[in-house]
């Protein structure tokens, strides 16, 4: 891609995306749209028992803390699996998501 400006001439190149990323197969986009209903109904869920409890404020945090320490073990899951087990595409995004709800369900 050229851009000019003022009698400037500057190319970016942009980085060649794989294809499961430009073309992605169905099971994947069915993948993805599950995980993002799980993630709604779990904030919903969530939204609600804040409104109903009437917890102190440290209970809160504790769980704010534990949400946060869950999304550090999900992220090296994801690369976990990538980097050492070698999965790639769907078969690694199913593996990640049975296991972070697994390891959310206990």
């Amino acid at each position: 891609m050229t851009v000019t400006d003022n009698n400037r001439t500057a190319t970016a190149a942009l980085p060649e995306l794989p294809g499961w990323i430009t073309n992605p197969p169905p099971l994947l986009l069915a993948a993805v749209g599950f995980a993002l209903l799980l993630l709604a109904t779990i904030l919903i869920v969530a939204i609600r028992w804040l409104r109903r409890t009437t917890r102190p404020g440290e209970d809160i945090l504790t769980i704010v803390a534990a949400c946060i320490a869950t999304g550090v073990s999900a992220q090296g899951m994801w690369r976990f699996s990538g980097d050492v087990l070698g999965f790639d595409g769907p078969l690694r995004l199913l593996l990640f998501a049975f296991i972070e709800v697994a390891v959310i369900t206990s």
